[in-house]
């Protein structure tokens, strides 16, 4: 039967049935007919099949068919699909994936990119957990597309505060960063956000700042256990 046809017949036939059609063919066959089969049609039948048949249509797909496949499914299921790879299909298809599916990634996935690659995804997704911690010690975000990577301005209680979020670094960049994005973006205060503890001279340099009137301070923030800290950070500000 002609690959068209037997799509169109898959297409027309009930999911559980028709990976059952699909599991009946050569490998060769069914990676041919995975190829010209549309994306969405395959998250259908993978939907349907048990876990073992869910493996064999994976493997059955080519990087182009996996990419586009992943491309348009939630984060979860692509999550679930890219797990039945074996290291060396994953490598095949990391650099090609959508840049919401690589920072979704876990840890030890990353480590499989290109090392600058995988670092500029730790700093992208280390920015992104400081924004939503922002969001869970309920302060306003607010919207500014124009800001730069890392740079969030937030209201609380009518003040806005530039959030500098910058990994690697003990302060020093975070804080210049902060204050410059407070003067551009015209906020009252500014916040450096680091996974490490802020160094001594960046600590003695923000008490300075707010003896001068400039509302500036530095935190740590590695994870969930840190957004206390983070409120009251946020609040100190307030205070200066």
């Amino acid at each position: 039967m002609p690959v068209t046809q037997l799509i169109a017949m898959l297409h027309s036939t009930p999911s559980k049935e028709a990976v059952g059609l699909l599991m009946a063919i050569p490998r060769d066959r069914l990676a041919l007919t995975l190829a010209q089969m549309r994306a969405a049609d395959v998250v259908r039948l993978l939907s349907a099949a048990k876990e073992e048949h869910k493996c064999r249509l994976v493997e059955g797909l080519s990087v182009e068919g996996l990419v586009e496949l992943v491309g348009i499914m939630s984060d979860d299921q692509s999550s679930r699909v890219l797990s039945m790879l074996p290291e060396n299909r994953l490598r095949e298809i990391l650099d090609n994936l959508p840049r919401r599916i690589l920072l979704g990634l876990p840890a030890d996935w990353r480590a499989l990119l290109p090392p600058e690659q995988a670092r500029e995804l730790v700093v992208e997704v280390y920015q992104q957990d400081v924004v939503e911690a922002l969001a869970r010690v309920n302060v306003e975000i607010v919207a500014r597309p124009e800001s730069p990577l890392g740079i969030t301005l937030v209201r609380v209680l009518g003040w806005s505060i530039a959030v500098a979020a910058r990994f690697s670094d003990n302060g020093q960049k975070g804080v210049s960063d902060a204050e410059a994005a407070a003067l551009r973006m015209r906020a009252n205060a500014a916040l450096s956000v680091t996974p490490s503890e802020p160094a001594p001279n960046v600590l003695r340099y923000c008490e300075d700042a707010r003896r001068e009137g400039r509302p500036l301070s530095a935190t740590i923030w590695t994870d969930r256990r840190d957004d206390a800290v983070l409120a009251r950070s946020l609040v100190g500000l307030l205070r200066s």
